[in-house]
């Protein structure tokens, strides 16, 4: 039965629905060539989980002529690069951790539930972004230029700018396709949050037909309705209370508060089922810290030398995500002198191959989103 479902079969079907609508609305135009066509639908660096692409984007670049160039080819081999290095180096080391400690909630005490759930977005987003990226410098070597699909999610200071910044495609589909044909915003407060949730819920369901991730969407789309319907009730505490908005330290609390916010709803996505996550939330309101001994990290499929090497890889990623809010990365690579630039791309290289998580028992087809 696993071979009924086509590899992909969420994603390109999205990418054909939207191609459809657009065709309905006249925002396109047919393409009349088949291979043009099959080439736009089966794009194989995004077939299996995105970028989800737009036929106004993608169809005029299968009819230009794409000849090698160093720069480009590079460029997109340096995307890769940190793409491999997010999921093989960060990602799959976590999900060591994260499904030894999920495997057997019941088990072991709230806090590592807590270091758990705090290390799962980090996984999730190097599985999911690593893959993008891998996905983007792929097309950029063959010459065509595919979209972003994360800008730095975890710098959000709201849940609502965190789904601008997060799986970036897939969430202007559900604002285009589904939340501005309900209405969106145009008629009124109250069929704007119905609207929100109506998107959110379905986003759940397209994830998986199971209350855990129908959940997830619901409280996704409860959040940004609460951070909708307050906003005037706290600008006005913002402005009694003579709160600068305009600080680090404010912006620092937006942002740690949105992490809190994203990371315990990944909750409901990470378990097993509704129930489940709710038996793991009441374990984690119960964290027993005055049992914690640190050496019980390291029982948990990772050994002290594991922990050190994802320590220094989340303050990698920290940095790197830090300047690539600013500037473009490969841009700056690109400016330095070679002796530099090729110490980066053999640093890079090397890290890869001597901690990445593979070989025997690694299954190297786990992205997390392969299964959506």
């Amino acid at each position: 039965m696993s071979l009924v479902a086509p590899v992909g079969i969420s994603f390109y079907s999205i990418q054909m629905i939207t191609y459809l609508a657009d065709l309905y609305s006249q925002k396109v135009k047919a393409e009349r060539n088949l291979v043009r066509y099959a080439l736009f639908a089966s794009f194989f660096p995004t077939l299996c989980s995105g970028p989800i692409e737009r036929a106004k984007h993608f169809l005029p670049q299968t009819k230009s002529f794409h000849i090698f160039q160093y720069r480009q080819v590079k460029n997109g081999l340096l995307l890769m690069m940190w793409g491999f290095f997010q999921k093989l180096v960060i990602s799959d080391r976590i999900a060591i951790f994260v499904n030894e400690i999920y495997g057997q909630w019941h088990q072991v005490p709230g806090y590592l539930l807590m270091i758990a759930t705090f290390l799962y977005a980090f996984q999730i987003y190097c599985d999911f972004s690593g893959y993008s990226d891998i996905a983007i410098g792929a097309a950029q070597v063959l010459g065509f230029q595919v979209t972003n699909n994360f800008h730095q999610p975890y710098f959000s200071r709201s849940v609502a700018e965190f789904w601008r910044r997060w799986h970036i495609s897939l969430s202007s589909w559900f604002r285009d396709y589904i939340y501005i044909p309900l209405g969106g915003n145009r008629h009124g407060k109250w069929v704007q949050y119905r609207n929100i949730l109506i998107v959110f819920i379905i986003s759940g369901l397209w994830h998986g037909a199971s209350w855990n991730f129908i959940v997830w969407g619901g409280i996704h789309g409860i959040f940004q309705i609460v951070e909708n319907f307050s906003m005037p009730m706290r600008n006005k505490l913002k402005e009694i209370a003579k709160i600068k908005t305009d600080c680090f330290s404010y912006h620092f609390f937006q942002t740690a508060l949105t992490f809190f916010a994203v990371d315990f709803a990944w909750i409901f996505f990470r378990a097993p089922g509704a129930k489940t996550a709710l038996h793991i939330i009441k374990k984690m309101l119960s964290p027993e810290f005055s049992s914690f001994h640190i050496e019980e990290l390291f029982h948990a499929g990772l050994n002290k030398e594991n922990f050190c090497v994802l320590f220094v890889s989340l303050i990698l990623l920290l940095i790197v995500d830090l300047f690539r809010h600013n500037q473009n990365i490969r841009q700056f690579i690109e400016q330095q002198n070679l002796p530099f630039r090729w110490l980066i791309y053999y640093c890079g290289i090397f890290s890869i191959i001597i901690f990445g998580i593979y070989g025997p028992g690694y299954d190297a087809s786990t992205f997390v989103y392969m299964q959506f």
